[in-house]
């Protein structure tokens, strides 16, 4: 604004010194053309009068032509130099408003960004008041408000580790989770209320501010940096309540359960007793994000096509769309017999599949899909409940291990908010 201001000023002054210059200019010229009227009358007279005869009268006729003579010349030079001034003053005001018209656009211009940036920091203001009276909800699990989050950490651990022992197909599977979470909730009902509801009213905010979407995603990563594991998992149990049903579209919108990890929820604790190690659980959990950046991507696309992935030389991964995305494939080649050579350590995520196994390979990655396509966004992408087929096992023998697994829907699937809007549109 400052420079705007400065810029006004400028023109100005060069207005000043323009008029001046004119001033000066129409100064000049009338001097000019007084010393020639008078030279010229000096030179009438000289010629024509007789010096010292002072009986004799003026030439009234030669006097008048004289006069018509000067008037005619030099109001014709003065004729022409104010017409002159005139088309230059013209050109002048044609500059000065195109360059007021400038000046004018340029203040709407950084009047319209100051207001954005007022806009932006009122809801700045209001969103570090929610924000903090979020963090002030994690602080009250622990009583001296100040272990809060290792509070909430500890809570969770307790819940997932209660016994669990289900073997129905994934759905019955998740239904019971979601009981054994309405338990836990009854029990630590005063934290986890306050908690979850000032958290949907922080993403409710940002879901309904009028700020630029680049200032939202911003500020939806800083919500979702702040989402721990153990938060993850609770806040996807809740949504699955009716206690949290308000809270579901803002989680699928802000893709709040990008990075859960699969291998704590109780559907998948059969597979996680399975290892011990917790290095090789979180390898596969990361395996699942990875996979399932990998599908989301795919969605994205405008023209079906395959991905691989090798996760080493022993695992292989082969992503493929059909039918107008209608239909995914999802793969997993295993060479049972490979190894990494030369001294290298295997990938974790490596052993970790070699731990499950063949049998329950399958099993895993139907749940992870099911998990993907319709638990984890509570339904709410438009994909079937069934969309997600039983494993076919292609090869399975002492050398290799070959099977896939279909996900297939009457309408283009998806997995993530906008593809929701594409497919709508």
């Amino acid at each position: 604004m400052d420079g705007q201001i400065t810029e006004i000023h400028s023109e100005k002054e060069k207005a000043e010194r323009e008029n001046k210059r004119v001033l000066s200019s129409f100064v000049k010229v009338s001097i000019a053309s007084g010393i020639v009227i008078v030279i010229a009358f000096v030179f009438f007279v000289w010629n024509t009068v007789d010096w010292f005869k002072w009986d004799r009268s003026v030439n009234s006729d030669l006097l008048g032509t004289f006069g018509d003579f000067i008037g005619g010349i030099l109001g014709t030079i003065i004729a022409i130099y104010s017409i002159y001034m005139l088309v230059k003053t013209l050109q002048n005001q044609v500059d000065s408003n195109a360059n007021m018209k400038i000046t004018n656009d340029e203040i709407v211009r950084t009047n319209g960004v100051i207001i954005d940036l007022d806009t932006l920091q009122l809801f700045d203001n209001k969103f570090q008041i929610f924000f903090n009276q979020y963090k002030d909800a994690i602080a009250s699990y622990d009583a001296t408000g100040k272990n809060g989050r290792q509070k909430l950490e500890q809570l969770v651990e307790g819940f997932i580790k209660q016994d669990f022992s289900n073997n129905q197909d994934y759905k019955r599977k998740n239904k019971a989770a979601v009981n054994l979470y309405e338990d836990f909730y009854s029990k630590n009902r005063r934290e986890l209320s306050i908690h979850f509801r000032l958290l949907y009213l922080l993403v409710r905010l940002l879901a309904e501010a009028d700020i630029e979407e680049y200032d939202r995603v911003q500020y939806a990563k800083c919500v979702r940096g702040q989402l721990s594991d153990g938060e993850m998992i609770l806040l996807r149990y809740n949504c699955q309540t009716q206690n949290g049903k308000a809270m579901r579209t803002y989680v699928n919108h802000f893709n709040l359960l990008k990075h859960i990890p699969m291998m704590s929820m109780l559907e998948f604790r059969k597979w996680k007793d399975l290892i011990k190690d917790s290095n090789e659980r979180s390898a596969l959990d990361s395996l699942f994000i990875t996979l399932r950046k990998m599908m989301t991507s795919g969605l994205d696309k405008d023209e079906v096509f395959g991905m691989e992935y090798e996760l080493s030389s022993r695992y292989k991964f082969i992503i493929t769309y059909s039918d107008g995305f209608k239909e995914m494939t999802l793969s997993l080649e295993e060479d049972k017999h490979k190894r990494v050579g030369g001294g290298m350590k295997r990938p974790y995520a490596e052993k970790a599949l070699d731990r499950i196994g063949a049998l329950q390979l399958p099993p895993l990655f139907y749940a992870f899909l099911h998990e993907s396509f319709i638990t984890g966004n509570f339904g709410l992408y438009n994909n079937p409940s069934d969309c997600v087929k039983k494993p076919t096992i292609i090869l399975n023998n002492a050398d290799n291990l070959h099977f896939e697994i279909k996900v297939q829907s009457s309408i283009r699937l998806v997995l993530s908010a906008h593809q929701v809007e594409a497919v709508a549109g």
